[in-house]
């Protein structure tokens, strides 16, 4: 089994951003936390746990992304969210969960703190704010795993491209931009096949909907994307 990484290198003297659980403390225990923890860099691709590893650990993340995703018995990647700079993941490991039941690998360069779930429990004990930030966070992601769940089995797949693109879109000077996903990832986020995907897409280009480029979605008619999502 994938053990979790070995700590080795100080936090030095902060956080980098604001990392969102601890964000209510004032600045200076936020960095005293930081200096009492340790950090790691890892590369692309590094696995920080998989299915069936010890949840001890809470990890936050510094710099870059992880991806938390399963993998179906015939070998399918289903991807359940992605994890950024200020963000946590691992919290599970806070209800004392024996054992991890998604894999969790950097998909860029990354830095993160490693706190062990007992110790970010303590802090929980003492600090409110810091309690609530947690469960706000578990709250969040339970409501989104719901919420994906009933759209997995009434929604199809056109509707729930739409929902997904609509959900993820940046404004731009052009037009409401999705960055930085391949047909592949968006495929992995729906639970769907690549090609399922791609050719849904492309009927979206062919309605005027969407313009495509490389890694880059460029929603063309939001209102007739909305009109899918109701359908």
């Amino acid at each position: 089994m994938m053990m979790p990484i070995t700590l080795s290198q100080p936090a030095g003297t902060h956080c980098g951003p604001a990392l969102y659980i601890f964000q209510d403390l004032p600045t200076a225990q936020q960095q005293r936390l930081c200096q009492q923890e340790f950090v790691r860099k890892v590369k692309p691709d590094h696995l920080f746990y998989m299915p069936g590893d010890a949840a001890s650990t809470v990890y936050l993340i510094l710099e870059g992304q992880v991806q938390l995703y399963r993998m179906t018995l015939s070998g399918k990647k289903i991807l359940i969210t992605n994890r950024s700079a200020g963000d946590l993941f691992g919290e599970m490991a806070v209800l004392e969960e024996k054992e991890r039941n998604t894999f969790a690998q950097a998909i860029e360069k990354s830095m993160v703190i490693a706190m062990h779930a007992s110790k970010l429990r303590a802090l929980m004990m003492q600090e409110p704010k810091v309690a609530m930030r947690v469960m706000t966070v578990m709250g969040d992601r339970l409501s989104n795993s719901e919420k994906r769940l009933e759209e997995i089995a009434f929604q199809s797949i056109a509707s729930r491209l739409a929902a997904l693109l609509l959900q993820m879109a940046e404004p731009t000077p052009v037009a409401p931009t999705v960055c930085g996903y391949t047909h592949r990832d968006l495929a992995e986020i729906l639970g769907t096949y690549r090609e399922t995907t791609t050719q849904t897409l492309n009927e979206f280009k062919m309605r005027g909907l969407i313009a495509i480029g490389r890694k880059r979605i460029e929603l063309l008619n939001i209102y007739a994307l909305q009109a899918l999502v109701k359908a």
